[in-house]
């Protein structure tokens, strides 16, 4: 028992430390934090929001932010005027919030914690704005569309082989050219399906989103069409 004493006794240091010093997660005091069994001086905190850059928001549509800190409590959220307002009150230091757009003109959302701070410019557009529906291409390998990923500096070709896919992205804009915010989902479509189809195909139609692949299937020509808000755009894609 009396040689076995010294280990047991730093077997209970040891399991002390792990409790304290859990390695999912730190332990901080005023002037160190421990990360598993090490301990060294406590990393600057900071705060940041998710979006963090000037928003463009439709009226009476709605987005969300996300503050990028650690903690997820503590959170104090504020706006500068009444062109938007918050769909629930931020309550109980929550570290993210939805405004919705409530009048014509600009806001902004700001958030305070520990003594930082962040804040996020909002615009809130008349739906009147709407100009058009901008779409980028990228041109892809041959390759599934769930891996496909664009070839670096590669840029879109009216002409793609059997097989080929292309992944293009689409923009809602208003007549200043800012790109919207906008809660109706972007839909998509093809001319020919047998030619060229944009993403996979779900219950109710293409699977929607601002983001799509499509794929090249057989020879011939395609238009797909990308819409939102009464708006619609398309390219044509030749399939050799």
């Amino acid at each position: 028992m009396e040689e076995r004493s010294p280990r047991i006794a730093l077997l209970s240091f040891l399991c002390a430390i792990a409790v304290a010093c859990n390695p999912m997660s730190s332990v901080s005091t005023e002037s160190a934090c421990c990360f598993g069994l090490a301990c060294g001086p406590c990393p600057p905190e900071s705060l940041s929001l998710n979006p963090s850059t000037q928003q463009y928001l439709l009226l009476g549509d709605t987005i969300r932010l996300v503050a990028s800190s650690g903690g997820s409590s503590g959170f104090a959220w504020s706006k500068s005027s009444g062109a938007v307002e918050f769909v629930r009150p931020p309550d109980a230091g929550r570290s993210s919030v939805t405004v919705r757009g409530a009048a014509i003109g600009s806001s902004t959302i700001s958030l305070k914690r520990s003594g930082l701070f962040a804040a996020t410019p909002i615009d809130v557009v008349a739906r009147a704005s709407l100009s058009n529906i901008q779409i980028a291409r990228q041109f892809c390998a041959a390759t599934p569309a769930i891996l496909c990923s664009p070839r670096s500096g590669a840029s879109f070709r009216d002409t793609v082989s059997v097989g080929d896919t292309v992944m293009v992205a689409a923009d809602v804009k208003d007549s200043a050219g800012h790109t919207l915010v906008v809660n109706e989902p972007l839909t998509w479509s093809t001319s020919r399906s047998s030619v060229a189809v944009p993403g996979l195909l779900v219950t109710g139609g293409w699977l929607a989103g601002q983001y799509q692949f499509v794929v090249a299937l057989s020879r011939g020509s395609a238009v797909i069409t990308a819409a939102a808000e009464g708006l619609s755009s398309s390219f044509t894609l030749v399939v050799q």
